[in-house]
């Protein structure tokens, strides 16, 4: 479609069969560029403003255009599910025979889902000192102690510095317009952290050499599914961290499945002593916050391996 969309299939956030079905909307010029399948919207449904998904895009309807009502809002500057996912919630919903809004929550990132309180990127704001010996009245003792803890570090977090200096954050608005110190809005992530472990590349016996070998080939040709059997102190993991290596050096990503909670640690452990920080986990134990933190990385391509329980 070289043209720009006019109009936009949605599945409106509802639990109900009655409405599990596509709803067309037209797209306002104003955003008609931006739109993309996957994206969430605000839509107009009855006498309500409900949230929504776009699963399609046309130039044209076969029903009484008139009759069309207009998107609202783009709510997200991109699309919240991949046009991958969206094909898959299809087939989901065709294959158990259950609602498409329902097969599009497991493809939403935690804290969007249905009935859930929103969650997203978590902010902050940063002050720099840009003025290192401003002139201030005789008696703003309290800008004076700002300047005097961003002389020894800067930047800070605004929360930080509002501890260290005893001040409030209308002192750092009135820095900032005063042009001494600048406030930035920067996204924190809340992190998951591992034991930082000394796990040196194992060297691999004949037998271990020729698997990885083989299943490399495997992995090229995209021929099968391949299981690796060997019992518990074998070297299986070192097979899965060589194996993966040359993957990433691709540019590839790659998904690790643990059988269990419990066993996550240890194989984030390993995993974050070869590969570093490249490494996302995934797990119910995490919070929502944490989770649409490691969510986030992966949808950007910061991460090269996902590790997660099956839970």
């Amino acid at each position: 479609m070289g043209e720009l969309p006019l109009y936009g299939g949605v599945i409106v956030d509802v639990r109900a069969e009655a409405v599990n079905r596509v709803f067309h909307y037209a797209i306002p010029q104003e955003i008609a560029q931006d739109i993309k399948i996957g994206h969430r919207v605000l839509v107009p449904f009855g006498h309500r403003k409900i949230e929504g998904y776009v699963v399609e895009l046309t130039d044209q309807l076969d029903f009484d255009l008139s009759k069309v009502r207009d998107i609202l809002e783009l709510l997200d500057p991109e699309p919240i599910i991949l046009p991958s996912l969206v094909e898959l919630a299809h087939w989901m919903e065709s294959q158990y025979v259950g609602l498409l809004s329902e097969a599009l929550q497991y493809m939403l990132p935690p804290g969007f889902r249905y009935g859930k309180e929103r969650v997203g990127v978590k902010t902050q704001q940063l002050v720099t000192l840009l003025e290192k010996n401003p002139k201030l009245r005789a008696n703003a003792t309290a800008q004076r102690r700002v300047v005097e803890v961003l002389q020894s570090q800067s930047p800070m977090l605004a929360t930080e510095l509002i501890s260290k200096a005893k001040a409030n954050y209308g002192c750092l608005q009135t820095l900032d317009r005063q042009g001494i110190v600048s406030l930035e809005t920067v996204s924190l992530e809340r992190s998951i952290t591992w034991d930082k472990v000394d796990d040196p590349p194992l060297d691999l016996t004949y037998e271990q050499s020729k698997a990885c070998d083989s299943i490399l080939e495997e992995i090229e040709q995209k021929r099968r599914p391949i299981l690796i059997h060997g019992v518990t102190g074998s070297g299986k993991t070192e097979i899965y961290l060589r194996i993966i290596e040359p993957i990433i050096n691709q540019g590839k990503q790659v998904i690790v499945l643990v059988p269990e909670i419990a066993l996550t640690s240890q194989i984030v452990n390993r995993f974050g002593a070869r590969f570093g920080h490249r490494i996302s986990v995934l797990h119910s134990g995490l919070s929502d916050g944490e989770r649409f933190d490691q969510w986030w990385k992966i949808y950007h391509h910061e991460v090269d391996v996902v590790i997660g329980a099956r839970s």
